[in-house]
């Protein structure tokens, strides 16, 4: 079933109907594999995740963050409360869930296609019906993927950071689907226009009088998807004359130059193609590489190009120093020594007084 939020401040926000029919039911194993999100369910490592301190960020498994206030904890495992995963084995949820969404969120950057509307999903389940068992989806966009990994230098914009909340008050141990669809329109006005969103999952429990149940409720997750689906831009890595080319869309293909050109995806495109993973060799020293993953897959969007510029230096942070600035950021070398005549004058004056 497909669940609609119970609060959200944007009525360009829809939620997708039910997949009522078996022929359309057929199609879900093929429309999973066209999924943007790394790891959609859980099925890669099993574990407990515990905040080190508060708001702390910690490493999950392949391509997932969990931001922990201190002792909360990230499970990936095989459900309990007779409940079966979904997808596969696992799914994620919160043991320590508390009365306020606060910082138990499980977060991933995906890229995405401005072009068409932006789509995400998730599956859950509960054990116990409860209108005050509530999940929160929450999407961030990004420009870059390192602002995106960083949380800084967010678009702004019409559901640029929506918060829509969801219910856990339908039927009890089956599984939802609760989707937020955000219009193109919206996606391409804001400011800068996004390339990524940063997809945060929470839970809260307020079922006993306000506060969490004991024993805890659970929310199970599992089967996250964002679609369209679109490849993740290439990665490089340099050793001598050879620069490695990776995508982590599995099955993607490469497209590189070195001539400053931007290759173009497809079998026809321009620039040389490899296998995902493999190299390019620079002729000459200090070329410029730039990149292009693709698939050749119905519905999928190539990914951004990417560029490895072997000459660049990022800068060197500048350290504070004492002492007068004389206008370009350099300090008057006589500045310790006036400091110092001062200070002695004014301890000759005072013993005199």
């Amino acid at each position: 079933m497909t669940m609609k939020p119970q609060s959200h401040r944007n009525r360009l926000t829809t939620v997708k109907p039910l997949l009522a029919s078996l022929s359309l039911l057929a199609l879900l194993p093929a429309l999973a594999s066209a999924n943007s999100v790394l790891n959609p369910g859980f099925d890669e490592e099993s574990g407990t995740w515990v905040g080190v301190g508060d708001s702390s960020i910690i490493t999950g498994p392949n391509g997932w963050e969990f931001e922990l206030d201190e002792g909360g904890q990230a499970v990936i495992g095989t459900p309990g409360d007779g409940i079966t995963a979904r997808s596969g084995s696992n799914a994620l949820w919160f043991p320590t869930t508390t009365r306020g969404f606060g910082d138990h969120k499980a977060e991933q950057c995906v890229p995405i296609d401005v072009s068409q509307d932006f789509e995400f999903s998730v599956y859950v389940a509960y054990p116990e019906d409860d209108s005050n068992l509530r999940t929160r989806i929450n999407p961030n966009f990004f420009d870059t993927l390192e602002n995106c990994l960083a949380g800084s230098g967010r678009s702004s914009g019409t559901n640029s950071n929506e918060d829509f909340d969801f219910r856990m008050d339908d039927t009890a141990s089956q599984w939802h689907r609760l989707e937020v669809t955000i219009e193109s329109a919206d996606l391409q006005a804001m400011e800068p226009v996004p390339r990524y969103v940063r997809l945060s999952i929470r839970a809260r429990d307020r079922s006993n009088e306000g506060d969490p149940a004991n024993p805890p409720l659970r929310i199970y997750f599992d089967d996250v998807e964002v679609l369209p689906p679109v490849v993740r831009e290439p990665q490089f890595e340099a050793s001598g004359d050879t620069v490695t080319i990776t995508s982590q869309t599995e099955g993607a293909m490469i497209r590189y130059t070195l001539d400053g050109s931007t290759p173009t995806a497809g079998p026809d495109g321009e620039g040389t193609e490899i296998a995902n993973g493999q190299f390019a060799t620079l002729s000459e020293s200090g070329q410029v590489v730039r990149a292009i993953a693709y698939v050749d897959t119905p519905g999928w969007t190539a990914s951004y190009v990417s560029e490895f510029d072997p000459n660049f230096v990022p800068p060197s942070p500048v350290e504070p120093t004492l002492g007068c600035s004389t206008g370009q950021g350099v300090r008057d070398p006589l500045f310790p020594v006036l400091v110092l005549a001062a200070l002695f004058y004014l301890g000759v004056r005072y013993r005199r007084t």
